[in-house]
C-alpha cells in the first residue's frame, strides 16, 4: 500500500494543483527532509518505551510521533553538516568509515557482554510453586500421599489438581482455595505430559503418568478434578516455537495448526469422557494468556504494574473458544478461564507493584496463582454445591 501510494502521487503531483499544492506546503517538505533521520530514530525509541511502560499502548504509539524531535536536531546538527558545510579538521571518506566501524564493534562488544542492562528473567517454570517445592511432579509412577495430599477434618470433599506444569504453577492458589473451604487437596503433574489421550512424543513416563493419574483416580474419587495445561505448547507452538507434538488417534503427526488443535479437542475430549473420570466434576483451567517478559534493566530496575493486551495472543485466544465451544457437551465439565480475572478490559495484569504474576512467559508465580485463589474458590463452590 506506501509503494502505490508513492506511485500515486508520482503520477498526479503534476497533473492536479491542490495535491501539487499540498506536497509543496513547507511543513511536508520539512518532514520529507528529515524522514530519514525519523526512520532511524523512531524505533529504538519504541523499543525502549516498551521497556520502559510496557502495555501502553498510547505512549507506544505517542513516542513514535515524538521521535521527530531527536530527528530533527540530527537532521542538523549531523547530516547536514556533514552534508553540506566544509569541515574546519581535514578528514577523508576512508577516515569515517574506519571510525564508524570501530564505534559499531564497540557496542557490538559492550552489548555481547553486558546486554545493555536488558537481562532476560530466567525460564523458571513452576520450579518455585508449592507442588514443585514439595515433589509433587511425577518422577515415580508412585503417587505421594504424604507430601502431596492435603488431609482436612473440615469437610469429606476433595480436589485434585492434574496436568502439566501448569498445573504444578497454579498449586499455590488452588492449595489456598481448598484451605478457605476446608476441602482435601491433591496434587500431581508432569512437565510437558498434559491431560490428553495420548503420551507426547519423546517425553519420558507420559504414559505411565496417564495410567497412574486414572488409578489415583480411582482410589481418592475426588469430588473436582482441576485439569491445567499450557494448550499452545502442543498445537500452535509447534516443536519450532520451543513446542511438543501430540500424536493423532492414528499414530500420524498433524501437519498443520488447524490439524493441531484439531487434534488437542479430540484428544482432550477423549481423556475427559473416559469412565474413570465420569463420576467427578471436572473444572478445566484454560491456559493462562501468554506474557511478554518484563525484566529489570539499567534504565528500569524495578518493572511497576506493567501490563499487556489481551488481543495480542492470539492462539491461546483461539484455543480457548475452542475448547469452550466444542467441550461444552461434556455434562460434567466446566471451564475456569483465567484471562477474566487476569485481563478486565482485556488488558492483563503482569505485575502488581514491583511483584510479578508470572514467572516466565507461560507459568504464573506463586503470587499470580494465589491472585487467582478467589476465583477458583467460587469455582469449586459452584461445582461442589456447599
Amino acid at each position: 500500500m506506501p509503494t502505490l501510494g508513492g506511485l500515486t502521487v508520482v503520477l498526479f503531483a503534476n497533473q492536479t494543483r491542490l495535491v501539487a499544492r499540498l506536497l509543496s506546503a513547507k511543513p511536508l517538505r520539512y518532514l520529507g527532509d528529515i524522514s530519514y533521520s525519523w526512520y532511524l530514530w523512531h524505533w529504538p525509541i519504541i523499543v525502549f518505551c516498551q521497556i520502559l511502560a510496557p502495555g501502553n499502548n498510547i505512549l507506544l504509539v505517542l513516542s513514535g510521533f515524538l521521535s521527530v524531535i531527536p530527528a530533527s536536531i540530527s537532521y542538523h546538527l549531523i547530516e547536514n553538516r556533514f552534508r553540506h558545510q566544509s569541515l574546519t579538521f581535514p578528514i577523508k571518506t576512508l577516515s569515517i568509515s574506519i571510525i564508524s566501524q570501530v564505534l559499531v564493534a564497540c557496542l557490538v562488544i559492550i552489548g555481547a557482554s553486558t546486554t545493555y542492562g536488558l537481562i532476560d528473567r530466567n525460564q523458571t517454570g513452576a520450579t518455585d510453586s508449592w507442588a514443585s517445592l514439595a515433589g509433587c511432579d511425577m518422577k515415580t509412577p508412585e503417587f505421594s500421599y504424604t507430601h502431596c495430599f492435603l488431609n482436612s477434618d473440615k469437610s469429606n470433599k476433595s480436589v485434585l489438581l492434574i496436568g502439566d506444569s501448569q498445573a504444578g504453577a497454579i498449586s499455590d492458589g488452588v492449595k489456598i482455595a481448598t484451605e478457605n473451604l476446608g476441602f482435601r487437596f491433591a496434587v500431581w503433574y508432569l512437565p510437558a505430559c498434559p491431560f490428553f489421550s495420548r503420551p507426547t512424543i519423546g517425553v519420558d513416563n507420559c504414559e505411565e503418568f496417564h495410567l497412574a493419574i486414572e488409578q489415583l483416580v480411582a482410589q481418592m474419587k475426588p469430588d473436582v478434578i482441576i485439569v491445567a495445561s499450557k494448550s499452545s505448547l502442543y498445537t500452535t507452538s509447534g516443536p519450532q516455537g520451543g513446542g511438543y507434538i501430540l500424536p493423532e488417534g492414528d499414530g500420524s503427526i498433524p501437519k498443520t495448526y488447524s490439524a493441531s488443535i484439531e487434534n488437542w479437542i479430540n484428544g482432550l475430549k477423549e481423556e475427559l469422557t473416559k469412565p474413570a473420570f465420569s463420576r467427578s466434576e471436572i473444572l478445566l483451567f484454560q491456559q493462562v494468556p501468554p506474557a511478554p517478559k518484563v525484566s529489570p534493566t539499567l534504565l528500569n530496575d524495578t518493572p511497576r504494574n506493567s501490563r499487556f493486551d489481551l488481543n495480542t495472543v492470539v492462539d491461546r485466544n483461539e484455543l480457548a473458544a475452542r475448547e469452550t465451544e466444542l467441550l461444552s457437551e461434556v455434562s460434567n465439565l466446566s471451564i475456569l478461564d483465567s484471562s477474566l480475572t487476569l485481563c478486565p478490559s482485556k488488558s492483563c495484569i503482569q505485575t502488581i507493584g514491583n511483584q510479578s504474576l508470572y514467572r516466565d512467559s507461560f507459568h504464573l508465580s506463586p503470587f499470580g496463582a494465589r491472585f487467582l485463589a478467589k476465583k477458583i474458590e467460587e469455582s469449586l463452590l459452584a461445582l461442589t454445591g456447599d
